[in-house]
């Protein structure tokens, strides 16, 4: 569970950069629906009405949403923010709510510490920082506030080759209570060699609702013959930084490594990845999401 940093450690740790030199400054003269907490309370409420539309006008159009302290991009752009929003807030269930205890305010900076309720997966707290400027978010940061987090923060998605996606979504759904957060009708490839190369795709990432782990589903013709598991394709992993998890798997002695890529989805994910195989030949997927939802 996230633990509530002071204002002063995330000022500090945040000095030199823009952001901090703007929150530094004290709001312009503002009516009272622009004060910077107005601001993002509404924004706040706008996330508890499931209005992804009304949360995305509060933030300026260049807005910049982000992990810290590792600098992972969320969303950046109001158009990115409000698709971003629009996918997840549809996958809460009905009694999910966000609350704020505390609130800090300094300046145009804002430091909340919300608490959500709802489902049993979906009870947690976080640490949001919103930058407001001119009645605007112009950034936010989701404060990650354990020390010494994991490398490898968890299981990310297991992916299966279908004959038909249509009909493996029906299925899917209808079975199994899931529901389709993407489709995907192309992938584009970016190699170490930077020359990007598209192609068609008929994909879908399935979820329980307010849950995180995706079932991904991808049109392939079934095989000729039935081997083991011939539908399994690969179990992805999801981590902070690409890099350093490909080189503790090669010393852990992974097998046939790729190289790291960057693949962008018609859906606007942007994520780094690369595949190896376990001591039993299994195919396993690293990813770092750099932008969007996966």
């Amino acid at each position: 569970m996230r633990r509530l940093l002071t204002l002063g450690t995330l000022l500090t740790a945040l000095s030199g950069s823009v952001g901090a030199q703007q929150a530094a400054r004290a709001p312009a003269e503002a009516s009272a629906d622009t004060m910077p907490a107005a601001v993002v309370q509404r924004f706040v409420d706008a996330a508890n009405a499931r209005d992804a539309g009304a949360m995305a006008a509060l933030v300026a159009p260049q807005a910049v949403f982000e992990r810290f302290p590792d600098g992972q991009i969320i969303a950046q752009g109001r158009d990115s923010i409000q698709a971003f929003y629009a996918r997840l807030l549809p996958a809460l269930s009905p009694g999910f709510r966000i609350t704020v205890q505390p609130r800090m305010v300094e300046g145009n900076l804002i430091v909340d510490q919300e608490h959500f309720t709802g489902t049993k997966d979906e009870q947690g707290q976080a640490t949001w920082m919103y930058l407001v400027e001119g009645g605007l978010i112009r950034r936010a940061w989701d404060v990650d506030a354990r020390p010494g987090a994991a490398l490898s923060r968890r299981f990310n998605h297991v992916m299966l080759f279908v004959a038909d996606l249509d009909s493996s979504i029906a299925f899917y759904t209808a079975a199994l209570d899931l529901r389709v957060a993407q489709r995907i009708s192309e992938l584009t490839v970016t190699g170490p060699n930077g020359a990007p190369s598209a192609r068609p795709v008929k994909m879908a990432l399935l979820k329980f609702p307010g849950r995180d782990f995706v079932l991904e589903l991808a049109e392939r013709p079934a095989p000729a013959s039935a081997g083991a598991a011939p539908h399994y394709q690969h179990l992805g992993v999801d981590v902070r930084d690409i890099a350093a998890a490909a080189e503790r798997v090669r010393k852990a002695g992974g097998q046939a490594p790729t190289p790291i890529q960057t693949v962008s989805t018609s859906d606007g994910t942007v994520a780094k990845n690369m595949f190896f195989r376990g001591p039993s030949g299994e195919l396993v997927e690293l990813m770092e999401i750099v932008s969007g939802e996966f």
